[in-house]
């Protein structure tokens, strides 16, 4: 388990697609859906074995840290970042970042979704520890998923040149990033062979990432 390393668990979505199970006073993270724990607690326990529980931040709503707090109670209270209000994931890793660069200058973050259902954790906690040594040396990295069906509801990733093997973990660079397309678009990426779905899952330091932020940010 790396000192360095460090956890961002993003809780602050409404779910409204999961609706009316899940409504906007508890939408689904805080719910049960399996035979587990809520979301959110799920998806911790999932990082346990490779990051503390100190070392676990969530960003949510700020309507929802009561339920946040509740729910997971070995999180640090101050490790509870707050969103005055909503502005996409962008601005909430970069909040986030920010934090974790003021108390560690090496951090690298793993920033998780409070939603996903993982069949395998072994095998995502396999690419998470590749993904880690691959960040250090200031790549950003995320996961791509090996599709099934020719999807319309996810985004996709289409993987570039193989840059380097990790653990048994195949890293390739990004060709480019495609958001939920067609059908015909869909089954093209499908039978290509090149394209992953994309699962919202990223490993980076958090100088880069703020470095990255800089760069872009509208000016």
């Amino acid at each position: 388990m790396s000192r360095h390393l460090y956890a961002l668990v993003l809780a602050g979505g409404s779910g409204t697609r999961l609706w009316p199970h899940s409504r906007s006073r508890k939408p689904k993270q805080f719910l049960k859906l399996g035979n587990g724990g809520t979301m959110l607690q799920e998806t911790v326990d999932r990082s346990a074995e490779l990051i503390a529980a100190e070392h676990v931040y969530v960003a949510t709503n700020a309507g929802y840290v009561p339920l946040v707090r509740e729910q997971l109670p070995t999180v640090p209270q101050a490790n509870i970042l707050a969103e005055p209000s909503g502005r996409g994931t962008a601005p909430c890793i970069g909040l986030a970042a920010l934090h974790l660069r003021r108390r560690d200058p090496n951090a690298v973050m793993v920033v998780l979704s409070a939603d996903h259902a993982i069949a395998h954790p072994e095998r995502l906690n396999a690419a998470l520890e590749a993904a880690t040594q691959v960040a250090q040396d200031g790549y950003l990295v995320t996961l791509g998923v090996l599709p099934t069906a020719p999807s319309t509801g996810y985004g996709y990733i289409q993987q570039g040149a193989h840059l380097q093997s990790v653990d048994e973990q195949q890293c390739s660079a990004v060709q480019s990033f495609a958001e939920k397309p067609d059908a015909a678009r869909a089954q093209a990426y499908l039978a290509s062979g090149d394209y992953f779905w994309n699962a919202g899952i990223f490993i980076w330091r958090a100088d880069r990432i703020l470095e990255e932020l800089a760069a872009h940010r509208p000016v």
